[in-house]
């Protein structure tokens, strides 16, 4: 998790703006999201956090956290399609779009409208990605983000009880237990790359290998330039999912 000690150090001079990981997608760990908050404000920031492994998986409360900006994309924890995501404003938070143009409204104006949403809509909308990130959110409403959360901790969990009955595994994430559906782990006797090549080919299992897009956090947890194999639960997942991916590895790692 994050050092809140080496936080307050970097932000000992002051902050602009400060962007943390609700949930690390290589270790699946919970950032402690208002304490980083309070030292944010602190020192007069504005706090943004990077929901992309936690929203519809995780009921995030904007003011109880001390959250000024949710950004997310729609097509994981949210159901939605690729190429859509949110961008969640609290009051008074400064925003300027990146491009103008084509708003469709106000075309008499040489800029862009000053109310929001329409500030920020430049172009043709993705009419079609945000109809499937509303089906998505109306999913998550029917069956509720607490039993979303629950489930995919529970897969977690008992991958991680498996694994753990392996010699030469090892786990990196909350030794107390998984405290989201992610799981990353190494084998002793295989390259992580390897492992997933044959659980996709050998047994239609899919998981990612490698670095995550995530270098600085492998460097930390001491997993650099190898990486390690990660496993994500999703709601649609079940038992004897983990029970195949168990008695797979239990193949490889013997």
């Amino acid at each position: 998790s994050i050092d809140l000690d080496s936080f307050r150090k970097l932000c000992k001079e002051g902050v602009n703006y400060a962007v943390v990981s609700h949930v690390s997608n290589v270790t699946g760990a919970l950032a402690p999201v208002r304490e980083i908050a309070e030292i944010v404000h602190e020192k007069e920031g504005i706090f943004i956090l990077d929901a992309a492994q936690s929203a519809g998986i995780i009921d995030i409360d904007m003011q109880q956290l001390g959250v000024d900006v949710i950004a997310a994309p729609g097509h994981k924890g949210l159901m939605g399609p690729m190429g859509v995501g949110i961008l969640v404003l609290g009051q008074d938070i400064p925003v300027q779009p990146f491009r103008e143009g084509g708003t469709g409204i106000k075309s008499k104006e040489d800029s862009q409208p000053d109310e929001l949403p329409l500030r920020l809509e430049a172009g043709t909308a993705n009419l079609p990605g945000i109809a499937g990130l509303l089906a998505g959110i109306r999913c998550i409403e029917s069956l509720g983000v607490n039993t979303i959360a629950e489930h995919e901790r529970k897969l977690a969990r008992r991958l991680v009880d498996g694994l753990k009955m392996f010699d030469g595994v090892r786990l990196y994430c909350d030794p107390v237990g998984p405290q989201t559906g992610v799981v990353s782990f190494t084998l002793e006797s295989m390259d992580g790359t390897l492992v997933g090549t044959i659980l996709d080919q050998a047994f239609n299992i899919g998981v990612r290998t490698g670095l995550h897009c995530a270098p600085a956090a492998h460097k930390t947890i001491g997993t650099f330039p190898a990486g390690t194999v990660r496993v994500s639960f999703g709601y649609y997942n079940r038992y004897n999912h983990v029970e195949r991916l168990i008695c797979s590895l239990h193949d490889l790692a013997g």
